[in-house]
């Protein structure tokens, strides 16, 4: 049973890797770094957030969370609001946009990761995946 295990753990650390990179390419395709994506997507669940918020929801550091803010407001896909002590961020109809077609190419991406495998399959998956979190729960 350890041996399955293990490589069971393996697989999932592979399948980590390669949608990790798929998500690399599909972000550099729009001049996107991870990051830059990760946020970009926190943004599309928020209509706006101040620097300290976005910090809190990703658990980074605030000087990490500027830089990555200074650099989407420097590609013209967020903005912020005027104020300057105590600003919010929110996405500019270019960042709309770019969400769009990311979100497009992520979907044919996962269908194409699920293209042979069935319903059913992927609902024994799903509950089995299930099952061995809870069990590292307890």
């Amino acid at each position: 049973m350890k041996i399955d295990f293990d490589f069971a753990i393996m697989y999932c650390r592979q399948i980590k890797q390669k949608l990790q990179n798929e998500i690399t390419l599909i972000l550099k395709n729009y001049d996107l770094t991870c990051p830059q994506g990760y946020f970009l997507n926190l943004f599309n669940h928020h209509s706006m957030l101040t620097l300290s918020e976005i910090t809190d929801l990703l658990g980074v550091d605030k000087a990490y969370t500027t830089r990555i803010v200074n650099s989407l407001l420097q590609k013209g896909l967020v903005d912020k609001t005027d104020s300057i002590r105590k600003y919010s961020v929110f996405l500019t109809e270019q960042g709309r946009k770019i969400l769009k077609l990311i979100a497009n190419d992520v979907k044919k991406n996962r269908e194409k990761l699920l293209n042979e495998i069935g319903e059913e399959e992927l609902n024994n998956f799903k509950n089995t995946l299930k099952k061995i979190i809870n069990n590292l729960e307890v």
